[in-house]
């Protein structure tokens, strides 16, 4: 994660100790066809795989159930997410 990449630390060393809200997680990659930089998107592409990569690592390491949400309308991510978590 980003705290991990400036710290040099293992994500796990670094949030041990902390209390989950949730044992899953839900990632959206950088999307190429969609990816603009703005005020608070100050990164390029190549940055945000990075730090999407390292997310993806760093909750898996934790033991997060990691899943990934598909290039699909938002309405069919809202579904997926939804029905995910027992709707």
């Amino acid at each position: 994660m980003a705290l991990g990449h400036a710290t040099g630390r293992a994500a796990r060393d670094l949030l041990s100790g902390f209390d989950r809200y949730h044992d899953v997680v839900f990632l959206v990659p950088p999307w190429l066809e969609i990816y603009r930089t703005d005020a608070e998107r100050r990164h390029d592409l190549a940055a945000s795989v990075a730090e999407y990569d390292r997310l993806l690592k760093a909750y898996r390491e934790l033991g997060y159930e990691t899943v990934v949400l598909p290039k699909v309308t938002v309405e069919e991510r809202v579904d997926l997410v939804l029905d995910r978590l027992g709707r």
